[in-house]
């Protein structure tokens, strides 16, 4: 209740505004045209208060789909939210505002002037490609199939190369002004690329089927699957708490939220003050504090540390992790698919099986083409060493060692254990 509070008070806010612009407008309007003032503000307020309802979502269950309403309704919290503004950007109120209009004698303007194409280019500028509705989507579902025509190539960073060959920013085309306003990237909060959750995951590679699973389950239940999640981390956190091994910013920060938000501040602002620079790494420790404009390490300042504490995004930790998940993604793609291609040729060589070895070797040659290295490519000494590490391995596991002469103790344990 009092996380929401906030949200409450903005939507409230953002109401009252909305009804007070259309009143202004539509009395000066009517007043204009000869109206006694009375008629005008009483004409004035009911346009007002529709035009307020039409073009600001009401999250009452009445303005949801059936399938958004009940109990299940928990796993699409603000999902109405998306489904109005889909309506919206698809001319929804423009085609109802034209047909009012027509009604009425008032002349209809272009759709190229129309309030369609105009909130169309408003999120172009404001949050870029990917914060055009569906936009982060189609780019997802585009790079998955990508990879698979062009062999390997990454349709975003494609399109970054691109833009940066004629000297265009490619921060600004993808992310919009908002990337980076007053030090605060507010592009995703603002654009509508996810309209459809999940299909990042299009583009992630997992080491089993249960991470998969576990991982989808979580990205389409939207907010409920990320408290979820959250509660799981914070739960593995408290007895890190407990025995000193972690701080109570690292658990604040795993909760949604207010919480949350203060709790990151706090982290990156007791980390860098431990130790500078080192305010907000990645899992493995690296730092995401480089500066943009001078590409040196730095602590986040008083006023970053402000705004992350109120939810806020500071852009230098925004475009460090987009970089680095990009980096990361990438070095994981390829080294799966080259894990995966010796793995079949092993297979194809301890089953004596002459076709699928042959088609192991062509796939292996098709990825020797299409990697962005000479250095990645599958050598025919990595062939024959893998094959000879695989005869190794199983030969000590046979004789009841293990594959690494530290752990041989352990196995006999087990052994005289059996």
């Amino acid at each position: 209740e009092t996380g929401m509070w906030t949200f409450r008070t903005v939507e409230k806010l953002n109401r009252a505004m909305t009804l007070m612009s259309f009143f202004n407008a539509e009395f000066d309007r009517l007043r204009a045209g000869g109206m006694k003032f009375d008629a005008a503000r009483v004409q004035a307020y009911e346009t007002a208060k529709s035009k307020t309802l039409l073009l600001q979502n009401a999250y009452d269950a009445g303005n949801r789909s059936e399938f958004l309403r009940g109990k299940k309704a928990v796993l699409f919290i603000f999902m109405s939210y998306v489904q109005f503004m889909g309506w919206i950007m698809s001319g929804g109120y423009e085609r109802g505002q034209r047909a009012q209009f027509r009604a009425e004698g008032r002349a209809v303007r272009p759709w190229v002037f129309g309030t369609t194409a105009k909130l169309w280019l408003m999120f172009l500028m404001l949050s870029g490609l990917e914060g055009l509705p569906f936009g982060s989507n189609i780019l997802d579902i585009l790079q998955a199939i990508w990879r698979k025509l062009s062999g390997g190539e990454n349709v975003r960073l494609e399109m970054r190369k691109f833009f940066q060959e004629y000297g265009i920013d490619s921060q600004l085309v993808m992310h919009g002004l908002l990337h980076n306003a007053g030090g605060l990237n507010l592009s995703g909060s603002f654009g509508l690329g996810q309209i459809v959750p999940g299909t990042e995951m299009l583009n992630r590679d997992f080491e089993d089927a249960g991470s998969l699973l576990g991982k989808g389950v979580m990205e389409v239940s939207g907010p409920a699957g990320g408290i979820v999640e959250d509660i799981i981390k914070v739960g593995a956190l408290v007895p890190k708490v407990m025995s000193g091994r972690s701080t109570v910013p690292e658990i604040m920060k795993e909760l949604p939220g207010a919480t949350g938000a203060v709790g990151r501040a706090l982290d990156a602002h007791l980390k860098q003050t431990l130790r500078p620079t080192y305010g907000v790494t990645t899992k493995s420790g690296a730092r995401l504090t480089q500066d943009l404009e001078t590409g040196e390490f730095r602590d986040l300042s008083d006023y970053e540390l402000a705004a992350m504490a109120l939810g806020g995004n500071p852009a230098v930790l925004a475009e460090n992790r987009e970089r680095n998940f990009s980096k990361t993604g990438e070095i994981i793609y390829w080294r799966t698919r080259r894990a995966g291609l010796l793995e079949t040729y092993r297979k194809s060589v301890a089953e004596k099986d002459l076709e699928k070895r042959k088609a192991s070797q062509a796939a292996i040659d098709e990825y020797n083409a299409q990697v962005p290295n000479f250095k990645m490519k599958i050598t025919v000494r990595d062939r024959l060493n893998t094959v000879k590490d695989m005869k190794k391995r199983n030969r000590k596991l046979e004789r009841g060692q293990s594959t690494e002469k530290r752990y041989n103790a352990v196995v006999k344990e087990v052994d005289e254990a059996f």
